[in-house]
């Protein structure tokens, strides 16, 4: 309750005045349907700012355009998203250049891709793999194995006051991000990036794996690096 309290005065950094990464037609109209009733009241909007806090509550503080799959299978191509990793929510721009949410209970997926890094997500609630857990779990691949994100943000308050304190005169977002893997039989694993774990995460083909790993000179340290160990397991 506290959490949603404090948001309520933090979570809308709308950020009017960027330039929407949508175009067309096509992207203009899924865009305007968000806010229809055609989607039964699926949004809601919000227009409140916050100010003095550094870092963001989003994966990253730009749009990106992103395709939203409502339950029921309808999809909403082309849309800029912001992915809200403090309130767990969805964020969408139209193009009158309003901001709304879109309520979770009607979200199967979101698909984006970062137009600075290249890096492709799709989020699905972790409620949706079995997992008694809140937000939006991050799969950076779906094969055999799923490699999962658990990306979040922690808002760290302000500490300048007393003898012990940070010397830090502002709140700031602090990025949290652990690792998942679902194995074949359904089952979500914590593990780390690193050599010894990810060869422990499958019980075969080990020496191919580590031909592999060596040929390639992967590093742990970046996920790209490792979901290529996720798929070329899967041509094994």
């Amino acid at each position: 309750m506290k959490k949603h309290i404090l948001y309520a005065g933090l979570l809308l950094s709308i950020d009017l005045n960027a330039q929407s990464v949508s175009s067309g037609l096509d992207a203009q109209t899924n865009i305007d349907a968000l806010g229809t009733d055609n989607l039964n009241g699926m949004v809601r909007k919000f227009d409140t700012r916050y100010e003095g806090v550094r870092g963001t509550p989003y994966l990253v503080n730009y749009w990106n355009n992103g395709t939203i799959v409502l339950k029921g299978g309808k999809k909403l191509s082309e849309v800029p998203v912001k992915v809200d990793l403090f309130g767990y929510e969805i964020i969408s721009k139209r193009v009158s250049g309003d901001s709304i949410i879109v309520k979770a209970a009607t979200i199967d997926k979101v698909m984006l891709t970062d137009v600075l890094t290249g890096q492709v997500h799709t989020f699905k609630k972790w409620a949706d793999l079995g997992m008694a857990k809140a937000g939006y779990a991050d799969i950076m691949y779906d094969g055999k194995y799923l490699l999962i994100a658990d990306r979040k943000k922690t808002l760290v308050k302000a500490n300048y006051q007393g003898g012990y304190s940070a010397n830090r005169p502002y709140d700031e977002f602090i990025d949290e991000v652990s690792f998942f893997v679902k194995k074949p039989d359904q089952n979500l694993e914590k593990i780390k990036l690193s050599r010894k774990a990810i060869l422990e995460v499958f019980p075969d083909h080990q020496a191919e794996l580590k031909s592999f790993i060596s040929k390639n000179q992967i590093d742990f340290r970046e996920v790209s690096q490792v979901i290529k160990i996720f798929h070329f397991y899967d041509t094994l």
